[in-house]
Parts: structure tokens; sequence; C-alpha cells
């Protein structure tokens, strides 16, 4: 698998706690999201706060979000969830079916612990999961989104989005939906969550992913350092 997260440069304050450069790639795209429309602001920062997948982006529903009085807010990812995004042949193009499982959902693999009647699931059982959220950015749009709507959008709208915005924050390279996830991933690394943290988080089924993201965020700075010197 290629690995190909955002710029993650920055430094660590007077804690230690690591905080990306505001020049950092990272940055640029959050801000580029929170300046795009409203579908724009949800999927840029919710992406890049919790690393989830576009696939369970796209089925994500208010009660997914939790950040009632006293709780600490996070994305609870379920066994599955009823799918009514039916897109004709999964090209991304207009051929929505409204009320009908979606392409993935369709052709979507039987899972022995998925509950009856789920026609999105997680990739794996690992992906069964909460994400806690504290960036305030992210909070406030996902307060404000499901206080409007009921639903995300495709996969491959959201998909377009996340390519979009790259393209307006001035990237060369074409930015996916699967960066992000390796972005969150690398960022979990800089702020020295160990390999099973990081597995738990992601939902990863074992631990070489996680590592794999350690070992990323040090070749990271590695790059870093190459560019300054």
């Amino acid at each position: 698998m290629t690995y190909n997260p955002l710029g993650l440069s920055g430094e660590r304050d007077r804690t230690g706690t690591f905080r990306p450069s505001p020049t950092s790639q990272y940055i640029r795209f959050r801000e580029t999201a929170k300046d795009g429309d409203v579908l724009d602001e949800l999927i840029g920062l919710t992406l890049t706060s919790t690393g989830i997948r576009a696939a369970a982006m796209a089925h994500m529903q208010p009660s997914w979000w939790s950040n009632e009085t006293g709780d600490r807010p996070h994305l609870e990812i379920p066994y599955g969830e009823v799918c009514a995004l039916g897109s004709g042949n999964g090209s991304g193009g207009d051929t929505s079916r409204e009320g009908v499982p979606c392409f993935h959902c369709r052709n979507r693999a039987n899972k022995r612990w998925a509950p009856d009647g789920a026609d999105f699931t997680p990739k794996s059982e690992a992906g069964v999961r909460p994400i806690p959220v504290r960036d305030e950015d992210t909070i406030h749009i996902l307060d404000s989104y499901f206080d409007l709507y009921e639903n995300v959008a495709s996969q491959g709208t959201i998909t377009n989005r996340v390519k979009s915005i790259g393209e307006r924050a001035g990237f060369e390279r074409r930015v996916v939906a699967h960066d992000l996830r390796d972005t969150y991933g690398t960022l979990l690394a800089k702020k020295d969550f160990g390999p099973h943290k990081i597995k738990a988080l992601m939902g990863h089924k074992n631990l070489e992913e996680a590592i794999k993201y350690i070992k990323l965020a040090g070749e990271d700075v590695q790059d870093e350092y190459d560019d300054k010197w």
C-alpha cells in the first residue's frame, strides 16, 4: 500500500505536544475546506480529525455523533448502517436512484458480524470503534451540520470534494480521501501515540499498519530536515 499523507511540518510546544505549522499542507487543506461551503468544511475537517474512510463518511448519520452535555465528543462507528444513497454503477456520475443501497453497499462482501439489514459496514470488525474528536472547529461543524441535515453525500461526491479542496489549496499533487486517513495516522504518531492506540483509533486489524505510521512520521522529520538544511 502507498502512503501519501499531507505534509505535517511543525514543532512541539512548551508542553512537548506536536503542533502542525500554519504553513503545513495539513493546515492549508483544512483552512481551504473552511473557506468552501458547509459540505466542504464538514468533509475536510472530519476526515483530517478522525481518519475515517470515505465510505464511512458517506454513510455517517447524526446518531454516530455524540456531543451531549457531560460527554466527551466522539464519533461512534457502528457495526452496520442502512444505506439509501443508491448510485447506478459506482462511476460517481449523476446516476443516483434515491432510496436504494449504493453501488458499494450492493456489492459488499458478507460479514458474519454484520447485523441483519445492514447495507454499509466497516471494512473489518476492528473498524467498529469510538473516535474522540477534540478539535473545536470539527466539533462545531459536526454539531451545526447534523442540526440541519440527516445525511452527508455519496462516496463519489466526497472523493470529488477532497480533490477540489486540494486543488484550491494549491497542491501540485492530487489529494484523495485516503491521503487524509494517512495524514491522521501520521499525526497520531507525531503526537507520540503508540502503535496499540493508533491501531484502536484507526480501526486496523493488526499492529503492522499502525507501526507504518510511526515509521512514516520519522521519515517526515528527515524530509523536513533535508529541506531546511
